[in-house]
């Protein structure tokens, strides 16, 4: 790239792409993340500091108080799963095929269909995430009211 590493050019076409096929384009997102400067040529590709302090946000809300769940009558795992599961829901509920927790409640076993949407709002509060599917919960409303004021 010629100029400024920022410089954006409409006519610019990579060498990678078929000239026949127009729906693809081989972007070189390590060439853009070199000239900017976020990394050195020839470093391995990994996550930057501000992914790995999301993942590792979202790892210590899955595992908050597994460790101290050592009861018969709260089981980690399971505890595990369904927050993994209602994290997943929040995310994207088109990875599990569009259910709802309700369905999802049923599919995974889980008695009390609540269990999966507290897990759900919690996760929602925690990471300021919502989905179509939770448009209708009671922290959307109470966020209505608080903006209305």
């Amino acid at each position: 790239m010629s100029g400024s590493p920022c410089e954006f050019r409409e006519d610019f076409r990579s060498g990678h792409a078929s000239t026949l096929d127009t729906r693809y384009v081989d972007f070189d997102y390590d060439e853009v993340d070199r000239d900017l400067g976020l990394r050195e040529p020839g470093d391995p590709i990994g996550i930057n500091d501000f992914e790995a302090t999301g993942l590792r946000a979202i790892a210590q809300f899955l595992t908050e108080g597994l460790m101290e769940a050592q009861s018969k009558r709260a089981d980690p795992v399971r505890k595990l799963g369904i927050r993994t599961a209602a994290g997943i829901w929040v995310l994207d509920p088109g990875l599990w095929g569009g259910m709802s927790l309700a369905e999802l409640s049923r599919k995974f076993g889980i008695p009390q269909r609540q269990t999966l949407s507290l897990a759900a709002a919690s996760f929602t509060r925690k990471f300021g995430l919502t989905n179509r599917g939770q448009q209708h919960g009671n922290h959307c409303r109470r966020q209505k009211a608080k903006g209305a004021e």
